[in-house]
């Protein structure tokens, strides 16, 4: 789903690959060339194209107000991220003006230590030019000419270029990488002279290039024009200005994507934190209806108990309620001369324990009584040898009926 979205987003974009626009002071007015397949072409203001996220618009400062420094530092003292304070350390020794500056500086690797090329150009002079742009054109990158130019070399091997343009004209030995590791403005020929055979024996006899279209002062014969190309990406891209974004780069759409991603992100946990709100919500009522239906049952088996108690009780009652009545009714049926000494009563049966005369007859009239289903003797009838009386002891076993 996130791969697809961003998918979505870059055809929305649609990557396209923008203009190469180089933006040249000469004398008081701007000129402009923009690069088409063949090479840099010149423009007038009137013909410029309309501007794009993907567009670079080069500002090119001519090189007499730049000032350059070549300088080696030690690989094994300072690391490449510490090299921006060591620039500026060393840029404060050299620099002739105290108003505010920028500066340019290109870095490698050689042998034991950091080979940096270092140019340095006054903020007011970039802000004449930046003032003359038309409106709704504004500069990605600026740097130097000779810097552009040095750059703009394809192949990966020292060269001698040339800037040629008016009474003055710059020479500049590049180091393999498009790093101008001197430079020098000639006047004269034996000033250009001297300045190659410095370098001269550094450099192949096809890396001399010119750039401009007047003769350069020397030499003649072994300059060629320097080839139609665009710079090296990652050079140009220490000029661009700051709060430029290069969205030719990749890693320029990072922060953009991590945004997307993160709000992403954010929307699904919202989404997930809603959802774990409502099963929250739901667990707990389930918990609490579970414990109003155990409480409900419980509260139905102690109502269920209580009833069974009761039930227990009442039959009591009702069979305590029978045996007092058969025993009412016996009272009436049992003769006078026979009378009663004990009387036990259970939920079957009521044991009557007595003695009287002719106790046989007893047994008939108590089964007579409606309730008592059979009369027992619990033992022989004894008399009394003394009194002449027999004893006896009879269980009434108890019916389900009730007595009449």
């Amino acid at each position: 789903m996130i791969v697809g979205k961003i998918l979505s987003l870059c055809k929305r974009i649609r990557f396209q690959p923008g203009q190469w626009l180089l933006v040249r002071p000469d004398d008081e007015e701007l000129k402009f060339s923009l690069f088409e397949h063949d090479g840099w072409r010149e423009i007038n203001s009137a013909s410029l194209p309309s501007p794009s996220r993907f567009s670079r618009h080069i500002l090119l400062l001519p090189d007499q107000h730049c000032l350059f420094r070549h300088r080696a530092f030690p690989l094994d003292l300072l690391a490449a991220a510490d090299l921006e304070e060591a620039v500026l350390l060393d840029m404060e020794q050299w620099l002739p003006f105290h108003e505010p500056y920028d500066h340019l500086y290109f870095m490698r690797r050689e042998n034991t230590s950091w080979s940096v090329s270092i140019w340095a150009w006054p903020q007011a002079i970039v802000q004449s030019y930046l003032d003359q742009l038309p409106a709704g054109l504004h500069c990605t990158h600026i740097m130097p000419a000779v810097a552009f130019s040095s750059i703009s070399l394809q192949q990966d091997a020292p060269a001698l270029l040339v800037q040629t343009g008016g009474e003055r004209q710059s020479y500049a030995f590049v180091a393999s990488g498009g790093q101008p590791q001197a430079i020098a403005e000639v006047s004269s020929a034996e000033e250009a002279r001297r300045f190659c055979r410095a370098f001269i024996e550094r450099v192949p006899p096809d890396r001399i290039f010119m750039v401009g279209e007047e003769v350069p002062y020397w030499p003649v014969d072994r300059a060629r024009c320097l080839p139609q190309s665009l710079p090296r990406a990652d050079l140009l891209n220490q000029a661009r200005c700051s709060g430029v974004v290069d969205w030719r780069d990749p890693l320029a759409w990072k922060k953009p994507i991590i945004t997307l991603l993160s709000a992403f992100m954010l929307w699904i946990a919202g989404d997930a934190m809603v959802i774990n709100l409502a099963s929250y919500a739901v667990e707990t009522e389930l918990k609490h209806t579970t414990a109003t239906a155990t409480g409900v049952l419980k509260h139905r088996e102690d109502v269920a108990a209580m009833s069974s108690r009761l039930a227990q009780i009442t039959a009591l009652q009702q069979q305590q309620q029978r045996a007092e009545n058969i025993l009412a009714i016996a009272s009436k049926v049992i003769p006078d001369d026979i009378w009663l000494n004990v009387v036990q009563v259970n939920r079957q049966w009521v044991d009557i324990t007595g003695q009287g005369k002719d106790v046989a007859r007893l047994t008939v009239l108590l089964e007579s009584i409606k309730g008592v289903k059979q009369v027992l003797l619990l033992g022989a009838i004894h008399p009394d040898a003394r009194t002449g009386l027999e004893t006896f002891q009879i269980r009434l076993m108890l019916s389900g009926q009730e007595p009449a």
